[in-house]
């Protein structure tokens, strides 16, 4: 029992399960044929993303190229397989013989150069059987137009019939491979508009919901620290499909004429013109090389964003500015000299004060000593006086 196949369908439905009057996205898983429900879960979104190169109204799977051929290759694979064998007999066609009168063994050897014995002339006659090779090779002509307006590629437009590119000038050669392209690009841009943007849109919310801390991501270039948490949950995406090599030279030859015309431009008004600037200039030049095939357009011009600004030199002053500025420079020399004057003034009158408070103590010195001397004299009347220097 625990090898058993069981049928297991995981749907999502909009359903108002919970009986609050608003329908809510549910993920059912049902087993068997009796659809069990094992589970039954809120989600926030459907995990599936469908491509379909065909798109068919109301339906989630369109059609395929294959689908649109599929009889026509039947056919063909029937009318090749009839025509091999109409080649077959041919080659080795039937015999009708008369009963008697020739040697059996003889006729069921198809060898070549075989002799067949008979005892009356024109006993044996070959049943030549029609050849329908023109008419198999008309068919399958016919067929291969029927497939060309189906699909909407011919050999011509892929430069398959060298005879059709030989007879058929440039233009028209042009135009049938741009109809070519144009149903090749058709079916990339739905590709692109439906699966491929519902496939992004589910790996970023995958991303959403698991990233939880930073990683280091290469973005133009530089590496920088990206935190999926704090990433918004809805975009705007634009889809640029570009296939073929005559449409790629058709929008370098439009560059390199823009190209041209930013340098006219640049040259005639100057870099600070309001039309073109040096950055829009570069991400012309780039566009042309990622055309080119070259992906890295910093091996070849410099982008002026990666450039640090370099400071811009002030235009000369008018005669006013300059006049202000020398009045300026006038009344701070005169302040300037005034506080050195002050300072000068405030400087001597401390030289001053010192000076006096010196002089006062020493004053006060030679009173002390001279009272001290006083005293010793009253004390003592022969004392010899000391000398005071």
């Amino acid at each position: 029992m625990s090898m058993r196949d069981v049928l297991v369908v995981e749907s999502y439905i909009k359903s108002d399960y919970d009986g609050d009057g608003v329908a809510e996205l549910r993920r059912v898983v049902t087993l068997g044929s009796g659809f069990e429900v094992v589970e039954n879960e809120t989600f926030d979104h459907v995990p599936f993303a469908c491509l379909s190169p065909i798109l068919m109204p109301h339906r989630l799977v369109g059609r395929s190229i294959a689908e649109l051929i599929m009889d026509l290759q039947l056919i063909k694979s029937t009318v090749m397989r009839q025509l091999l064998d109409n080649i077959y007999l041919t080659n080795n066609a039937r015999v009708a013989a008369v009963e008697g009168q020739v040697n059996l063994d003889d006729l069921l050897n198809s060898k070549a150069g075989g002799i067949i014995r008979m005892r009356q002339p024109n006993s044996v006659q070959v049943l030549q059987p029609p050849l329908v090779g023109q008419n198999a090779f008309s068919l399958l002509q016919y067929l291969d137009e029927i497939k060309e307006q189906r699909t909407g590629l011919s050999k011509a437009s892929m430069g398959l019939d060298a005879d059709a590119l030989q007879s058929t000038t440039a233009t028209a050669v042009a135009a049938q491979m741009s109809a070519a392209q144009g149903k090749i690009e058709m079916i990339a841009r739905v590709f692109a508009e439906t699966g491929v943007k519902q496939l992004f849109r589910l790996v970023l919310t995958l991303c959403l919901h698991h990233g939880k801390k930073e990683q280091m991501i290469r973005l133009n270039n530089k590496f920088v620290p990206i935190d999926p948490s704090n990433w918004k949950h809805e975009y705007d995406l634009t889809v640029n499909v570009g296939l073929g090599s005559g449409q790629t030279n058709e929008k370098m030859a439009f560059l390199a004429q823009m190209a041209q015309k930013q340098e006219q431009i640049l040259l005639q008004m100057g870099a600070e013109n309001p039309l073109v600037d040096l950055q829009q200039y570069r991400n012309t030049l780039a566009e042309l090389a990622s055309m080119a095939g070259f992906k890295d357009a910093t091996r070849f011009f410099k982008n002026p964003e990666d450039t640090p600004p370099q400071p811009q030199q002030p235009p000369p002053p008018s005669e006013a500015e300059m006049k202000m500025q020398f009045e300026q420079q006038k009344f701070q020399a005169e302040l300037e000299l005034q506080k050195a004057k002050q300072a000068a003034e405030l400087e001597l009158k401390r030289e001053e004060l010192q000076m006096k408070m010196q002089i006062r103590q020493e004053e006060l010195r030679y009173e002390a000593q001279l009272r001290g001397f006083e005293q010793q004299l009253g004390a003592n009347p022969s004392t010899n006086l000391p000398r005071v220097e």
